[in-house]
């Protein structure tokens, strides 16, 4: 009996072990035909981008990433930026493209490692260095558009050519989605009585949200030039938001234009500032203005404003009588919860570039250059 059941269970082994194999093999040569397509999509993608003021160039594409992933990594890229003054070219140590088989509409652009930015002269020698021990983009493509990205990074550090630091981040995270429209209702009249059964009756395209986005900012370390009042580090930044009404992805003047002419705002749901003794957390409603400057409304929690105002005074960003009244009337206002800091709740205003806390002018903010 034991004698009968060993061939065959050698032959069920057997068997399996010859199925197992012919799926590896049907999966190898799957991965290598997608591998193969994928290097093809990214070589379409960069052929794209050339004539758009930056010209991209490399050796070749290797393969790699089996079995879990397709990769494409550019060998000895580099991109040439030419602007009105100058050109510049990066070099960067990493372009790696990956996608996993079974998910290719989601795809990552790893930019790690250490790049080199330099003028397009004679010397050749960098006007600055940086390095990430992670820098990533995500983008997953719907509909051959991209409807979201996300990115991610660490440790980024932005040197100068005599190694004087000029900008450093600690972590970040950006996140951006396209949302889908509804289109407007084509009947200019419906039944009340149907808006009654809704919780509101349906918006137009241009009131509804057409893209969310969010981002988180640690350990900000800018150039000296740069003055920090309150502290050598931007703690925490972070901000997130819709954008009301159909904006085109370019964002040029024309579709600026007729986003704001429609009505279009940026509703921001959540603002956090952590910068030295100042802490701000808030929410308002931004637009363009007919120049297209922002102008907006927004509502915030306050702590650590006496010693903000005192920091703007003596760096010279407010006259001392300026400081002295905010600062009296803000603390008039203020409230303590316990034994915590005292915190304002006030509104804030931003008109004709300047920034109000309530009736009093904080600071006017640079004009955007359009």
């Amino acid at each position: 009996m034991r004698a009968g059941i060993r061939p065959r269970a050698r032959r069920i082994a057997l068997a399996a072990g010859l199925a197992l194999a012919a799926l590896v093999s049907l999966y190898g040569a799957g991965w290598y035909t997608l591998a193969g397509r994928f290097a093809d999509g990214v070589r379409a993608f960069l052929d794209v981008r050339q004539g758009e003021g930056v010209t991209l160039a490399y050796a070749d594409i290797a393969l790699g990433g089996f079995p879990g992933r397709l990769e494409a990594r550019l060998i000895a890229p580099t991109a040439t930026l030419a602007l009105a003054r100058n050109t510049w070219i990066w070099r960067p140590a990493r372009v790696t493209f990956s996608a996993r088989p079974w998910s290719v509409e989601r795809v990552t652009l790893d930019l790690s490692g250490e790049h080199a930015v330099a003028p397009a002269d004679a010397s050749g020698l960098p006007r600055w260095k940086a390095a990430a021990r992670t820098l990533e983009l995500e983008a997953r493509i719907a509909g051959g558009e991209v409807a979201a990205l996300a990115l991610r990074g660490r440790d980024f550090q932005l040197d100068d050519r005599a190694g004087g630091e000029e900008f450093a981040l600690r972590q970040l995270r950006a996140d951006w989605r396209r949302a889908e429209i509804q289109p407007a209702d084509p009947r200019p009249e419906r039944d009340a009585n149907e808006y009654a059964r809704r919780d509101s009756p349906p918006r137009p395209d241009r009131l509804q949200a057409s893209q969310s986005f969010e981002a988180l900012a640690e350990g900000i370390r800018l150039p000296p030039a740069a003055r920090l009042l309150l502290a050598d580090e931007i703690g925490r930044l972070a901000f997130a938001g819709r954008v009301m009404g159909r904006l085109a992805p370019d964002a040029a003047a024309e579709a600026l234009r007729r986003w704001r002419d429609d009505g279009g705002t940026v509703e921001l749901g959540r603002i956090e500032v952590r910068y030295g003794a100042l802490a701000l957390v808030g929410e308002g409603t931004l637009a363009l203005d007919g120049d297209f400057q922002p102008v907006g409304a927004f509502t915030a929690r306050i702590e650590g404003y006496a010693e903000t105002l005192d920091a703007l005074r003596e760096a010279g960003a407010m006259r001392g009588r300026d400081a002295l009244a905010a600062k009296m009337v803000l603390t008039a206002l203020a409230r303590r919860e316990g034994e915590g800091r005292p915190y304002l709740t006030i509104p804030l205003s931003l008109q004709e570039r300047r920034l109000y806390a309530g009736p009093v002018v904080l600071l006017t903010v640079p004009a955007l250059p359009w």
